[in-house]
């Protein structure tokens, strides 16, 4: 245990005091003017990472500040260089700021930059600014803010400055299209991440920001609009009438919206976590998505043009009583073909999300392995962006706090699964199935949860590469499902593919739980297990019933009771049977056991009592009806009891006359013995009574056959 040190826990608390008061009063520092109000207040716009908000700025919060910085100066000389460096550096950035806050609360919001009028920045970059405004008039606001942002770092300002003035072109293209954001704040933003990392790190980022398709795709909800046309124009071309739809992307459905919204989320990362986000989005690709998505909108979009411009030639020839144009039937063949590449809809706020939640220092370990299992994954799978599904997929934290671990045993089998395959497609089919399908649940997830140990993720993953080498039909996200169902239950991967196989030609739903009880009476046998399953399906033995029967299959006796039961098509007995024992045990009552020992059937052994030409006929009679002993008896009457029933009645007799040695006892006792060593005495009454047992074991056969 570390000694307590009182000047470390003193200066730490000093350091908490310091960074409260650099985001309290002097959190607006790093920020822009936007307009001033009626008041004479500025609306103050600090974007990441130093806020989110808005703020306002009057004349008592300048003031304010001004005592602040000069409070923390003198009043925590050892704590404000932790936090801020070079303290001289720091003072003079917050006295420039307040300065210049003052004079716009007084004279409004400068149009010209402060590049221009503020010494800390030099006459070059002043001249910079001036020439980027003149050339691109459209980013005079993003350099009056920027000029504004740097005046706590002019050198860093400068260096934005340059960035800016280096790719003015891109950012002017982009500046009309952004709508849901100022554009300032969102390349003020962007700044601020790139001058974080390398260059090469945020390319990926800044193109995607700089795409004008970005900004004006809606990534979902074409398909609506576009079978809407569709069915119009088929009208037309029959000779109805038809109203054509207005096609427009709908609004706040575009990529840039959930990205301008993203990136203070973005800059309020550290350094680390910022660069597994950006190394993650750019794995992702979003550009394809976004110029799918652009072409399908701007084809539809022509398309509707056309229809438009000759619906109304159709009425105007109709009016004059000319010739109809010609062209619907094309246009209705082109809509529909462009309804067969609609691209899926996509969450970009989502995408996103998963983005960040992966990328926290506490994902590390997962995002490891995703990333290096996603980059194995082809971008566009099936018409399906599913790596970007399988992000979404795994990021979620909504399957519990087991998850991490579950998903990191899930991903890693699945990279060492594709690391060794020629071709993913056939092993990700699942994964496409499911996202087709647009199921709630998560495939990985369910997966997963019944994966809970190495050994059955190794047993699963050899079961899946086994197939994709047999080069079988690629399988559905169920088939993936139910052999993860089925291999907890199976002791090999071997008897999991033999397992599967019986069960992907069940009909409906085979729980888990009906897996479980199969392999638990089946005992490792494959054809039990197949037959079990089917005889439970087929008289409606669900997970439900395993539940009750497994409370009371305690001990090899009592599965192999139960297991025959099944086979023997006697369910409902045993049904019966645990029925009343729960009402017992609920009541607090004495449970007798049914599965009690009772009276053997007769093996060879005990057959060997009987007459030789008796014992084939017998035993084939045994073992065909439930209570042979008593079956034996009658069929063979008194002529024929069995040695061993003679002697248990002898000693009966024994007992009895060692207290009363009566008569009648002593002459019973001599008949059993007489009768005892006779037994073989007559062979002809030996045959017949063989022909008797042959003939009631054939009725027997026959009467369980018509069953």
């Amino acid at each position: 245990m570390k000694p307590h040190r009182p000047q470390e826990t003193r200066k730490s608390r000093t350091v908490a005091q310091v960074r409260m008061h650099l985001k309290g009063t002097l959190g607006w520092l790093e920020g822009y003017p936007a307009e001033r109000s009626a008041s004479g207040a500025l609306r103050w716009v600090v974007p990441a990472p130093s806020s989110a908000e808005h703020r306002e700025v009057d004349r008592a919060l300048v003031a304010r500040s001004v005592r602040t910085v000069k409070e923390l100066a003198s009043d925590f000389p050892d704590a404000l260089p932790e936090v801020v460096g070079d303290v001289k550096a720091f003072v003079a950035g917050a006295e420039r700021v307040t300065r210049w806050a003052a004079v716009a609360i007084r004279d409004g919001v400068p149009q010209a930059s402060l590049f221009d009028l503020e010494p800390a920045y030099g006459r070059a970059a002043g001249a910079m600014a001036r020439d980027l405004m003149a050339r691109f008039p459209v980013l005079r606001s993003t350099v009056v803010a920027l000029s504004f942002r740097g005046l706590v770092h002019p050198r860093d300002a400068v260096a934005s400055l340059a960035h800016l003035a280096a790719r003015g072109d891109a950012f002017a293209r982009a500046t009309p299209h952004v709508r849901d954001t100022p554009p300032e704040r969102l390349w003020l933003e962007l700044d601020a991440v790139r001058r974080n990392h390398p260059t090469a790190v945020t390319r990926g980022l800044e193109r995607v920001l700089l795409d004008p398709r970005t900004h004006d795709a809606a990534v979902r909800e074409g398909g609506a609009q576009a079978r809407a046309l569709h069915k119009a124009l088929q009208r037309l071309a029959k000779g109805k009438t038809a109203t054509l739809p207005s096609v427009a992307p709908p609004a706040n459905t575009s990529f840039g919206h959930a990205l301008a919204k993203w990136m203070p989320a973005l800059g309020a990362m550290d350094g680390a976590a910022q660069k597994r986000a950006l190394a993650l989005f750019d794995l992702l690709g979003p550009l394809e998505t976004v110029e799918r998505w652009h072409t399908f909108w701007e084809t539809l979009q022509l398309l509707a043009g056309r229809a438009s411009a000759l619906q109304r030639a159709m009425n105007a020839a109709q009016r004059a009583g000319t010739a109809a144009p010609r062209g619907i039937g094309e246009l209705e063949r082109k809509t529909a073909a462009l309804l067969a590449t609609l691209p899926p809809d996509e969450n970009p706020a989502r995408l996103l999300e998963a983005i960040s939640a992966l990328s926290r220092p506490e994902s590390r370990a997962v995002y490891t392995e995703a990333v290096a299992t996603l980059a194995m994954v082809p971008p566009l799978l099936g018409g399906r962006p599913l790596r970007a599904e399988l992000l979404v997929d795994w990021s979620t934290d909504r399957y519990g706090s087991d998850w991490p671990k579950l998903l990191r045993g899930f991903v890693s089998g699945l990279r060492t699964l594709l690391e060794h395959a020629e071709d993913p497609a056939p092993l990700l089919h699942p994964f496409v199935v499911a996202a087709r399908r647009g199921l709630y649940s998560s495939l990985t997830s369910s997966i997963a949860h019944e994966l809970l140990t190495p050994a059955m993720r190794a047993r699963f993953f050899a079961v899946w590469a086994a197939r994709a080498r047999a080069d079988l039909p690629p399988w559905s996200d169920e088939l993936a499902l139910l052999l993860a169902r089925t291999v907890p239950h199976a002791p090999d991967a071997e008897a999991a593919a033999a397992w599967l196989d019986h069960l992907a030609k069940a009909e409906g739903y085979v729980s888990s739980e009906l897996i479980a009880f199969a392999s638990t009476l089946a005992d490792g046998d494959g054809g039990t297990f197949g037959t079990l399953v089917d005889l439970a399906r087929k008289t409606r033995f669900d997970h439900r019933d395993t539940l009750g029967f497994e409370r009371w299959m305690k001990g090899a006796e009592r599965v192999a009771l139960v297991r025959q039961a099944l086979l023997d098509g006697h369910v409902s007995l045993l049904e019966t049977a645990f029925s009343h024992m729960d009402t017992l045990a609920n009541a607090d009552r004495p449970v007798p056991d049914p599965f009690a020992p009772r009276e053997p059937m007769p093996t060879t052994a005990s057959l060997r009592e009987y007459p030789p030409e008796l014992r084939p006929a017998l035993g084939r009679l045994a073992a065909l009806v439930a209570d042979p002993d008593a079956t034996i008896a009658r069929l063979l009457g008194p002529a024929f009891r069995s040695r061993g029933e003679l002697e248990r009645e002898l000693r009966a007799i024994h007992t009895k006359r060692a207290t009363a040695d009566t008569v009648p006892l002593a002459r019973r006792a001599a008949a059993l013995e007489r009768q005892r060593d006779a037994i073989l005495a007559d062979p002809s009454r030996s045959t017949l009574a063989a022909m008797r047992a042959s003939f009631s074991a054939d009725v027997e056969r026959e009467g369980s056959a018509r069953i």
